[in-house]
């Protein structure tokens, strides 16, 4: 398996394990290869009272910087339970090359693209 495709898979784990931790009845994922990467579509529904999570994972999402260092640094910690349960969405946002999140009442739609690299 390629390094693209783990960096995807990782990114896949990691919003089933967010969205069913917040009350997921489930979650509907479309994920397609592109000539120059991968890009996912997904559906969930949440309990409103996470609602403030979403949205917080949403502002993760705007504000993250890119930067591959950072990403390297949560890659190699991947799998370790550093930084809180906001780690893993910042793990997300650095791996992701497009992150679009819209929220509609309790049900939630993105979109997550992940180009190759250079050195994948």
């Amino acid at each position: 398996m390629d390094r693209t495709t783990k960096r995807m898979s990782k990114i896949m784990d990691e919003l089933i394990r967010f969205f069913f931790q917040i009350g997921s009845s489930g979650i509907h994922m479309d994920l397609r290869r592109m000539g120059d990467g991968y890009a996912l579509a997904l559906k969930s529904d949440f309990t409103p009272e996470n609602r403030p999570k979403v949205e917080e994972m949403k502002e993760i999402f705007e504000t993250a910087e890119k930067n591959v260092g950072i990403e390297e640094i949560y890659w190699g910690l991947a799998g370790e339970d550093y930084g809180g349960e906001d780690s893993e969405l910042q793990l997300v946002a650095q791996m992701a090359d497009l992150l679009k999140l819209e929220i509609m009442g309790n049900q939630v739609e993105m979109v997550v693209c992940r180009k190759k690299r250079p050195d994948a």
